[in-house]
């Protein structure tokens, strides 16, 4: 088979980095449906929304977007059965729903995740973030440009947990200017992004003066406890505030995102 084709997944670099290029399957025609039916996917009850924010949904088990520590011979073979010109090899096939999701041929499976919504699109997310783990962790900071409401920034104190259930894509080489800066310990780099597995979660750090929040990825330990490493936090923070206070490399504007772990009250991600 000749050279594999960039451009099919949305100009990420991301055959070299998890296919054997001997092994690359062939491209899906553009007709394929890339989404799962919206009827099959069912919404819990959304709980009573606050004045002016919603947090994201602590979904049951099996609306979770995170691989399960038993496998995911199940969503794979879900994941086949919708989309039938799939590889046999699960890793191939792990990397191909991965492709897909970045390229934007799976629109809706972050606001179902973040909703806490049950149905294919679960096993669609579980493929994708399988492939997600086998690449390199990016450790250092990502940036997005978000617009908080003045109660969701009064909700992010320091020390204040946030967990996001859908994927969070931030940028990797562009500077802040107001919105966010992560630490990240576990987000994968591609491209020019830096993509969080669906379950993530981060400790606000603190807020500066023109609007820019500071969070640190917490490592599964810490998730849920009460802070035991106030030294790293303090760390992490100053390692921000300096790259954030640095000259900027680049011309180039952070992507659009969102605080981890809100939604409004529309269902939408900020």
């Amino acid at each position: 088979m000749g050279a594999p084709d960039e451009s099919w997944s949305g100009g990420f670099p991301l055959l070299s980095s998890l296919l054997d290029p001997r092994d690359v399957p062939a491209p899906l025609p553009r007709d394929v449906p890339m989404a799962p039916p919206s009827h099959d996917v069912r919404v819990p009850p959304p709980p009573p929304a606050g004045p002016a924010f919603t947090l994201q949904l602590t979904p049951a088990p099996a609306a979770c977007g995170r691989p399960p520590a038993g496998g995911i011979d199940a969503e794979r073979a879900e994941f086949r059965r919708i989309h039938n010109s799939s590889p046999e090899d699960d890793a191939d096939l792990d990397a191909l729903a991965l492709r897909l999701y970045l390229d934007g041929r799976a629109p809706g499976l972050d606001t179902d995740l973040r909703r806490g919504a049950s149905g294919p699109h679960v096993a669609f997310a579980r493929c994708a973030a399988a492939a997600l783990a086998r690449l390199a962790p990016h450790r250092g900071p990502a940036v997005a440009r978000c617009t908080p409401s003045a109660s969701e920034w009064d909700f992010c104190a320091p020390g204040t947990e946030l967990t996001e259930r859908g994927f969070l894509s931030l940028g990797a080489d562009s500077h802040p200017m107001s919105g966010l800066a992560v630490w990240s310990m576990s987000g994968r780099r591609i491209g020019d992004r830096v993509v969080f597995a669906p379950g993530t979660s981060f400790r606000v750090l603190g807020l500066r003066e023109r609007g820019l929040l500071l969070l640190r990825e917490l490592a599964a330990a810490e998730v849920g406890r009460p802070p035991a490493h106030i030294e790293l936090d303090d760390l992490t923070r100053r390692a921000l505030v300096r790259f954030a206070d640095a000259p900027s490399q680049t011309d180039e504007w952070p992507p659009a995102s969102h605080v981890p772990g809100f939604v409004t009250n529309r269902g939408a991600p900020r």
